[in-house]
This record gives C-alpha cells, structure tokens and sequence, in this order.
C-alpha cells in the first residue's frame, strides 16, 4: 500500500502518511522524517518500488521489507524499511535508512 500511495499520491505524501511520528532517516544524519518533510512538494515523478522480501519479527511487533527500487532519474537499488505494529494493528514505518537528500527536500 505504501508503494502504491507514493504512485498515486506522492511520493513524500505517501512517507508523511505511513512514518510513526518519531521515524527518522538520514538527510546526512538522522533526522526526524516527518519535520524534514514538513511543506516539501512531493517530487513530480515517484520512486518507484516494490517489496518483495518481508521479515517479521516471532510476535509481529516489526517488519522488515526490502526490495528493488527506481528514482525518477532511472537510477536502481534496493530498498530496506522497518515497520512497527501499532496499537490498531497497522504498521506504519519506523526507519528507512535510504538516503533520499538527491529528490529535493526543503
């Protein structure tokens, strides 16, 4: 669902939408993701990703996804994000330890 959102929505939307509020990523240390995204305009072509490797951890509290990913400038790699189970029972994102500084961040 997250790929998917960032595909239809927006590629920072789809972050803001899916992160805890304490997730962080390095931006080129680690900083809080949604305050480093706070009013950034979503790029106008999306990363592009998709998993297909998840981890869960023996009682479902973290996930690890991973998979292939491609930037707007056709650039590829591979993505690593972990996921905590909240108190509805959805994960949202915790850490992606992806550097994303290249894609205009205010």
């Amino acid at each position: 669902g997250f790929a998917r959102m960032a595909r239809e929505k927006g590629t920072w939307t789809a972050f803001r939408a899916t992160a805890t509020d304490d997730a962080v990523w390095p931006s080129p240390g680690w900083v809080n993701v949604k305050q480093s995204l706070k009013g950034a305009p979503d790029p106008v072509q999306p990363i592009v990703w998709e998993p297909d490797q998840v981890w869960m951890s023996c009682d479902g509290s973290f996930a690890l996804s991973t998979g292939p990913a491609t930037y707007p400038d056709g650039r590829r790699t591979r993505f690593a994000t972990i996921w905590q189970r909240q108190d509805d029972g959805g994960y949202k994102w915790v850490l992606d330890p992806v550097s994303y500084t290249h894609l205009t961040l205010p």
